[in-house]
């Protein structure tokens, strides 16, 4: 749609992109985000005023409520250091389709075509 627009604007009406597609010099949108030095500004004030005890000591607190079954600790305790949890597909996306378990027959199949000797011991 912004081809046609671009296609359907007069030569000489300004579009504001250089030839390459980038912002052209006068373009209002090419500033940048104007609050982007304060963000950068309050970043550098706070990685200066914490030291590595203190975030340990942030760590160890948020470690001692996930043991005493804080669930909310447990998870931003879990997401920091493992990375966030990956959503399990439902089955009702259609891009995947259903999701079935295989019956016993056809995991031992799997197991069996996969090499695997402990469909022999799990299935006996």
């Amino acid at each position: 749609m912004i081809a046609a627009n671009r296609d359907a604007a007069p030569d000489d009406e300004p579009s504001g992109r250089a030839p390459t597609g980038q912002f052209a010099a006068g373009n209002s949108y090419a500033k940048g985000n104007r609050h982007s030095r304060r963000v950068s500004a309050s970043r550098d004030a706070i990685a200066g005023a914490i030291t590595a005890d203190d975030l340990a000591d942030v760590a160890k607190a948020l470690l001692v409520k996930a043991k005493e079954g804080d669930v909310s600790a447990a998870r931003e305790l879990f997401d920091r250091c493992l990375g966030k949890a990956v959503p399990m597909p439902s089955g009702d996306d259609d891009d995947i389709g259903p999701t079935k378990r295989p019956t016993p027959e056809e995991l031992r199949a799997l197991l069996e075509k996969a090499g695997h000797r402990i469909a022999n011991a799990y299935f006996g």
